[in-house]
């Protein structure tokens, strides 16, 4: 199941649209989300570290990038989702809003 390996992983690769992005943003697994398909997908456009692939001929060097074995990519981005993941990591009916009113939103 997802959810026993995915705070394992060193990277995260997620189609389009899966609300699984939210989960790998508060395990703080880098998470690329591939768009290609002319979607202009701008759920996660708020996130700050999420790699959105709109281009698939930019997938190989992405992930290249993410898994080298330099792993001060994906410790800045861990650090990232970390400062973030207060956004959606409270339950209290108010996630929402919280994300919304992001000062990269408004």
């Amino acid at each position: 199941k997802l959810r026993s390996i995915l705070p394992l992983s060193d990277l995260f690769i997620v189609g389009q649209g899966s609300s699984t992005v939210l989960w790998s943003i508060l395990c703080e697994v880098p998470t690329v989300v591939l768009d290609w398909y002319g979607l202009n997908y701008s759920l996660y456009d708020w996130v700050d570290g999420l790699e959105i692939i709109r281009n698939k001929d930019l997938l190989l060097k992405t992930i290249l990038k993410l898994t080298s074995a330099d792993s001060k990519i994906r410790d800045e981005i861990k650090g990232k989702f970390k400062k973030q993941k207060y956004l959606i990591s409270k339950f209290d009916g108010k996630a929402t809003d919280r994300i919304l009113s992001h000062k990269y939103l408004v």
